[in-house]
């Protein structure tokens, strides 16, 4: 057969093509009807299929947490019609079952309690979830427990766990902050006596040129241990710096005997080289620095070269070197 009339425009169709056209509508159209409804009936028959939801036992007693649960994940069964089994595997799936531990059976275990859940009480719990238009069947494991020891409540540091560089020419300015700073977690007594501090999420970051406001989830290391946040807001300052220096006279630090005008130093000035941000470049000034060196007791004389120190220096610079480090002397007779 010759299909390329279907292409041609209706009104260059020949009546035998314009015939053949609308019988071949209809073939199409008689095929998918047929399609749908054999789509519809097997939907609409009984089938059975595999599910599995996580097991959440909680609200322990207080000052109490559950440790050690048998298993977090049930296997089992559920026959209903193919359209129920379609949503409940794709649109509408149940994940998650919670327990109660005051509605478990509890028994005895040397010195502490353990409670726990059979598989036909598991049975019973996901037919209250279902309700009548399934049928449950199969589950697996055979009983679930765990056990309740003492829990304590304590307040540990935020550590960041970060990899950061900065672009060229810039860097922090100040420090940066985590809020917030420390978080109360709830645990056992064995795993918290071992917590030092608490990670964030590993965060990498490299050529940072502008201040990062960011938001960082926390690590929690185990599923038993309960947090009061999640999550810390991290803020880094970021300016842009230049490299400066200041000529500064040299302080004498003499004790006596020996007097101030009695040693002579060679350079009396020094350089201090520094780094600073670029808005606060003209706040800067001599002032804002002190060096001195120590002067030398007579019998220390032969010393060759007094060090110079920085005494004081703006807290908003990184100094970078003393030009010279260290200076000639002479003391005078």
């Amino acid at each position: 057969m010759n299909w390329k009339f279907l292409l041609r425009k209706k009104k260059a169709l020949t009546p035998r093509e314009a015939a053949s056209q609308r019988r071949l509508h209809i073939f199409v159209l008689c095929l998918l009807c047929s399609a749908v409804f054999w789509l519809f009936t097997k939907l609409s028959q009984e089938n059975e299929s595999e599910f599995h939801q996580y097991v959440i036992i909680q609200d322990f007693p207080e000052g109490k947490i559950g440790v050690n649960q048998s298993d977090s994940l049930i296997h089992y069964t559920l026959e209903t019609t193919g359209l129920r089994l379609i949503t409940e595997h794709y649109i509408s799936p149940q994940d998650t079952l919670y327990l109660v531990a005051d509605q478990l059976t509890a028994v005895q275990r040397d010195d502490h309690t353990a409670h726990y859940v059979t598989s036909e009480e598991l049975e019973n719990r996901l037919r209250e979830q279902y309700g009548d238009w399934a049928r449950v069947g199969q589950v697996s494991p055979d009983t679930i427990h765990v056990e309740v020891v003492p829990a304590i409540t304590k307040k540990i540091p935020v550590r960041l766990n970060k990899d950061i560089s900065y672009e060229k020419r810039f860097g922090p300015y100040g420090d940066l902050t985590i809020t917030p700073d420390s978080v109360t977690i709830t645990g056992p007594k064995t795993m918290l006596d071992t917590m030092e501090f608490i990670p964030t999420a590993f965060w990498q970051k490299e050529d940072i040129r502008s201040s990062i406001r960011k938001a960082l989830d926390l690590e929690i290391p185990s599923p038993l241990i309960q947090s009061g946040t999640n999550q810390i807001h991290l803020h880094i300052p970021v300016e842009e710096f230049t490299e400066a220096s200041k000529s500064l006279p040299i302080a004498i630090d003499c004790p006596l005997p020996l007097e101030d005008g009695q040693l002579r130093l060679f350079p009396p000035n020094v350089e201090v080289v520094y780094l600073v941000a670029l808005r606060d470049y003209r706040v800067v000034n001599e002032n804002m620095f002190e060096v001195s060196v120590a002067c030398p007791q007579a019998e220390l004389s032969s010393a060759d070269r007094l060090h110079v120190r920085l005494d004081s220096y703006p807290a908003f610079v990184e100094v970078l070197s003393i030009r010279p480090s260290s200076v000639d002397y002479v003391i005078l007779e």
